[in-house]
């Protein structure tokens, strides 16, 4: 299902529950996957970090409607000017950036279609996310995530909109996934045995011949990874049913990896589209996760 603001993506709830938290990352890279409803919870977010009255879950104070209205000083929203966001718009950001704050602790800037810059304009930007300030978080929003700069990418949090995903009872019943589970515990407590042991869990004839059935144990994996997201931040985990596999994982894993390996098994999903090599598949799938 598509994320909406009132029924929102689990990777956002860990991000709200981090702001809580006092665990701002300085940059967060936002991939929009078509999501109409992407923007919106964005400003949501940034109303997160900014406003002072956050936990009362404030929308309509003097902050939250500034930012509405795009006229907060703390605030700055950067989006392409005709086809390309140029070098000129990220100096002035910087020059705007280098006074001290007017109001609040936080000062936060978007950039809009941040695959829209110049090469100079990116490389400015660069410099800015190199040297972070403690109070300044910058967002950057693309729906190309694959025209990011692969240095962009790599000073920012990842975040990527998904339909959440959630197992029923037939899915848990299911005979294959007490062995995704295990599988997923056994990398937590020890990858090397389950590199050498590989075909205790994709050694099945069944599996390797069958493309349906890969897709099927990919998503029990991804579907697993979030339930194990929302035990780990006490996310609607009330409806899950909890064993002591997916309580262990969660104390072993943070949120950034956990995050990580839902977008890589989404990415990985996709390829069996496509004639890979089953066997190289698997080796990947084991080393990357």
């Amino acid at each position: 299902m598509n994320s909406t603001i009132e029924k929102r993506n689990v990777t956002f709830d860990i991000l709200f529950n981090e702001i809580a938290n006092g665990r701002v990352s300085h940059a967060y890279l936002i991939d929009e996957n078509n999501n109409s409803d992407a923007y919106k919870l964005v400003i949501k977010f940034i109303k997160e970090i900014l406003c002072n009255n956050r936990e009362k879950k404030c929308t309509n104070c003097s902050i939250c409607q500034r930012i509405d209205d795009n006229n907060y000083p703390e605030f700055r929203i950067i989006e392409p000017d005709g086809m390309y966001i140029k070098k000129q718009q990220l100096v002035e950001l910087q020059q705007y950036f280098s006074r001290f704050a007017v109001e609040g602790k936080k000062r936060v800037y978007l950039i809009k279609d941040c695959d829209m810059m110049r090469p100079e304009a990116a490389n400015s930007l660069l410099k800015f996310l190199e040297e972070p300030e403690n109070d300044i978080v910058a967002i950057l929003m693309t729906n190309n995530f694959n025209n990011v700069l692969p240095t962009i990418v790599s000073r920012c949090q990842y975040v990527k909109f998904n339909g959440e995903f959630n197992l029923d009872d037939n899915n848990k019943n299911n005979e294959y996934y007490e062995m995704m589970l295990s599988f997923i515990y056994d990398l937590a407590i020890d990858k090397r045995m389950v590199i050498l042991n590989k075909k205790n869990y994709f050694g099945n004839n069944d599996i390797l011949k069958n493309r349906d059935l890969l897709l099927n144990l990919m998503d029990l994996l991804i579907g697993i990874f979030y339930d194990i997201l929302k035990i780990k931040n006490n996310i609607n985990s009330n409806s899950l049913i909890i064993n002591d596999k997916l309580l262990k994982i969660s104390d072993i894993f943070e949120n950034n990896r956990i995050l990580n390996d839902i977008n890589y098994l989404i990415l990985l999903k996709d390829s069996i589209k496509f004639n890979v090599n089953v066997a190289l598949f698997f080796d990947d799938l084991i080393l990357n996760i």
